[in-house]
């Protein structure tokens, strides 16, 4: 979740665009040079020699963040994608699993707008960063949208999820929870108080009883 503060947006907006709406606005509006409504998408080679996008995590702290970046051929007639970065590849992005996402004409004229690839963070074993730390969600334009832009074709839209900040996020929301809960409940003395005044009630009441029977 984005914040107004680190991406520009007005305070108490938050960035939280749906899977369509990623495709069907941000990244169609980017590839066919269409103005976009939030800078919150950066620009950024993924796929480069530096981690620039793991610098902007470290800047404004969120736990996910969403880029705009060109995929990038092992071989030039190739069709097969670099994944690997990080000087000299100590880092790969593993696939895990595809999805397919369509407009939202509904059933039974569904439109395919595009695909959701889902990938983990992979580092060699040199490496001293943590296996699946990162979350990658990468999203791809479907060829009727394309308009026979090859250059629109290699562009993707991204959204890296932080798993290792957003797990302290989570534990301070369950702690928030445990507090607020421990608030309202009330304490031994407040029980014995409230047990003492129904008890006082009964026995008046068992008094007025007796005046009539």
């Amino acid at each position: 979740m984005e914040t107004a503060r680190s991406l520009g947006l007005p305070v108490g907006f938050q960035f939280e665009p749906s899977e369509m709406e990623l495709l069907a606005h941000y990244l169609y509006n980017k590839v066919n040079g269409l103005p976009l409504s939030s800078n919150a998408v950066i620009e950024c080679d993924l796929y480069g020699e530096e981690e620039t996008w793991r610098r902007l995590f470290d800047e404004t702290g969120e736990t996910s963040l969403y880029f705009f970046t060109e995929l990038k051929k092992k071989t030039a007639k190739g069709s097969r994608v670099e994944r690997t970065t990080s000087l000299g590849g100590c880092v790969t992005w593993r696939n895990q699993s595809d999805k397919a996402i369509y407009g939202n004409d509904g059933p039974p004229n569904k439109t395919l707008i595009g695909y959701k690839r889902t990938f983990s963070y992979v580092p060699k074993k040199t490496s001293t960063k943590a296996k699946g730390e990162m979350v990658m969600h990468e999203f791809r334009l479907a060829g009727c949208l394309l308009n026979n832009n090859n250059q629109a074709k290699d562009y993707v839209l991204c959204r890296i999820i932080n798993k290792q900040k957003l797990q302290p996020t989570r534990l301070r929301d369950k702690q928030n929870m445990n507090i607020a809960n421990e608030k309202n409940e009330p304490n031994d003395q407040e029980v014995n108080i409230a047990n003492d005044q129904k008890d006082q009630e009964m026995d008046i009441a068992s008094e007025v009883l007796k005046l009539f029977f």
